[in-house]
């Protein structure tokens, strides 16, 4: 009966929480907003008469000793409980994460954007799996997925932090899957390129980049698969990875973009510094 999602107030997260409501499933909604988590759960619950729960929590901030965390995985950990006699908990959507706006070099991250990557990326894929595997287990069913990238097959260059998190993802959600063959549970991760989203930010989908539901609907279509425990979740970008993963000259065309998106960003940055100084020229 239950999903539980992730970073579902915006994008991504916010299209699966939709889909699951559309097929009459009850939502767990966890974001770190309270006001858009209150919107998203009013809308949801009047637009799909399921019942619907939130949380508010920031994985950024996890630490497994800090007093907050331990308070919000001890709580989730009671509410999955309840969960599981009220019809069930049938999915973990692992959607929460976080990138850079712009290509960075790996020696470019302070220590604070270094943690807050893992901290949103892989410690939050740990802990909220850790959490509801034992549950999934009892009932002898359930799904984990976790929204990795595409930039986990291949070499990500200018984004080395990121595609490496999303490469831990993948790896760790496979070996569950395997790990999980005789118990139930299956594990699905899912590894898109650009998708619409707070990330790659469009008013408008195109094959290259397509409006998020299009990642829900191929995703939903791999779920319960024994041997299916990765997929692309979009045809076109299926086709992309096999070109970034079997074509050498994919590679270096992958990192010749990289490099280009990286100028364009500095010289923004430097476009906009000139203004604000000029700026601040003619109001003295």
């Amino acid at each position: 009966k239950w999903a539980i999602v992730t970073g579902s107030t915006s994008g991504i997260g916010k299209e699966f929480a939709e889909e699951f409501a559309r097929l009459g499933m009850s939502i767990m909604l966890i974001s770190r907003t309270e006001s858009k988590l209150k919107e998203q759960a009013d809308d949801i619950s009047n637009k799909y008469k399921v019942n619907v729960k939130y949380m508010v929590y920031d994985f950024s901030t996890f630490s497994s000793n800090n007093t907050n965390s331990k308070l919000f995985y001890n709580k989730l950990k009671d509410e999955c409980k309840i969960l599981s006699k009220d019809g069930g908990l049938g999915i973990l959507l692992n959607n929460v994460g976080t990138n850079e706006d712009h290509p960075m070099l790996y020696d470019e991250y302070d220590d604070d954007g270094v943690d807050n990557m893992i901290n949103c990326n892989v410690q939050s894929v740990l802990y909220m799996t850790k959490t509801v595997l034992p549950i999934m287990k009892l009932q002898k069913n359930g799904t984990v997925i976790s929204i990795g990238s595409g930039s986990a097959n291949h070499p990500g260059p200018y984004n080395a932090l990121y595609s490496a998190t999303k490469a831990f993802m993948l790896q760790f959600s496979r070996s569950m899957h395997v790990e999980n063959w005789d118990t139930g549970v299956d594990f699905l991760c899912v590894t898109p390129f650009y998708i619409v989203s707070n990330l790659y930010k469009r008013k408008s989908g195109t094959i290259l980049a397509p409006m998020p539901i299009e990642l829900v609907k191929g995703t939903i279509s791999q779920l319960g698969k024994k041997y299916i425990w990765q997929g692309h979740g979009y045809w076109f970008h299926g086709m992309l990875g096999n070109m970034a993963t079997y074509f050498w000259g994919t590679t270096a065309r992958w990192r010749k973009m990289m490099v280009d998106n990286r100028k364009r960003w500095d010289e923004r940055q430097a476009a906009n510094a000139n203004a604000n100084a000029n700026a601040n020229k003619e109001s003295k």
